[in-house]
């Protein structure tokens, strides 16, 4: 089996699965699972600028099965990194998505949660140093049951009976190896959701087995918001207290983060965190939009608050500024 080729007819056109037997597509994500195992980038991803090399990055959040609006997005990127302005300026361009790839797609989109996982992974597995994909709780049902979880289904559906089972249990593995956090040295820290509140090693040395700090990255909320989502909530929400000692303690200035449509495109807590979503389906919630952050990495470049963020906001494929709006 040839990965990069499958990969890249993914990437050229998702909506077709370029599989004859259920068992070449069992094949191929074990592919994909074994270079993520080499790559090995749990906990966290370091995004450093160094001499003349900078990098403008821009995270994506919560997708929930948008394979259009992801389409778009990774076109985009693709002429980024073609573009022959930035390469003589020693810019680069990098993908951050913030997790929830799965579950909730428009409905006009056939087993968009699926086909979205098969089309980010494969993405990432073509340019494993600039796409970025963080865990978000839709992708930790091995760790925490959930609901609606539509992936079961929308993997029979492609696939058939016989091995969709198999399928669906390799997908999860390779969910459990993506990172919680990436971290830029221009003060910028992303995650699904949140971050450990009782913390008793440094991000960078979260361990696999943590299960807790796992789940306390991918389930909080603020507390302001009063998001409750059963016992998790008690565990894993924070106040402004803890989200300053959180970033003080990560070297970061802001925290980006998905999960709670609730605070769609809203900076909280003194601008000191900022909420993206990048989902149709969810673009009329919140602040409401289409949401991406970018943000500037360079060594004279420091990111002091989410007001130093450029945020756009995705209208017919193009890409908007959007002003940033206090909760």
């Amino acid at each position: 089996m040839d990965m990069e080729i499958l990969a890249r007819r993914i990437v050229a056109k998702p909506e077709r699965v370029p599989f004859d037997r259920d068992t070449d597509a069992l094949e191929y994500l074990r592919g994909v699972r074994a270079k993520f195992v080499d790559i090995d980038e749990f906990p966290l991803v370091e995004i450093v600028a160094r001499g003349k090399r900078s990098f403008l990055v821009y995270f994506v959040g919560d997708i929930h099965g948008d394979l259009d609006t992801c389409k778009k997005i990774i076109s985009r990127f693709l002429k980024w990194r073609s573009d022959r302005s930035l390469k003589a300026k020693g810019v680069r361009v990098k993908l951050v998505f913030l997790g929830d790839y799965i579950d909730r797609a428009p409905k006009e989109i056939k087993n968009g949660g699926a086909l979205t996982v098969l089309y980010l992974l494969s993405a990432k597995y073509l340019y494993p140093d600039d796409i970025i994909l963080l865990r978000g709780n839709h992708e930790a049902m091995d760790l925490l049951t959930f609901a609606p979880y539509e992936l079961p289904m929308e993997i029979h559906e492609l696939f058939g009976a016989d091995l969709s089972g198999e399928i669906h249990d390799e997908m999860v593995s390779i969910f459990s190896l993506l990172p919680l956090f990436a971290r830029t040295s221009s003060g910028v820290i992303a995650s699904h959701a949140a971050f450990p509140r009782n913390r008793e090693v440094p991000i960078d040395r979260i361990d696999r087995s943590d299960k807790e700090s796992i789940l306390q990255t991918i389930w909080g909320d603020p507390k302001q918001t009063e998001t409750y989502r059963g016992d998790i909530s008690k565990r894993a929400n924070f106040d402004e207290d803890d989200l300053r000692s959180f970033l003080e303690d990560a070297g970061a200035s802001v925290l980006l983060r998905g999960h709670d449509h609730k605070t769609l495109g809203y900076s909280m807590y003194g601008d000191r965190m900022f909420t993206v979503f990048t989902s149709s389906r969810y673009e009329k919630r919140g602040n409401q939009g289409i949401l991406l952050a970018r943000a500037l990495v360079h060594k004279d470049k420091r990111i002091g608050s989410a007001q130093d963020l450029n945020i756009k906001e995705m209208i017919d494929g193009k890409l908007i500024d959007r002003s940033i709006e206090r909760l």
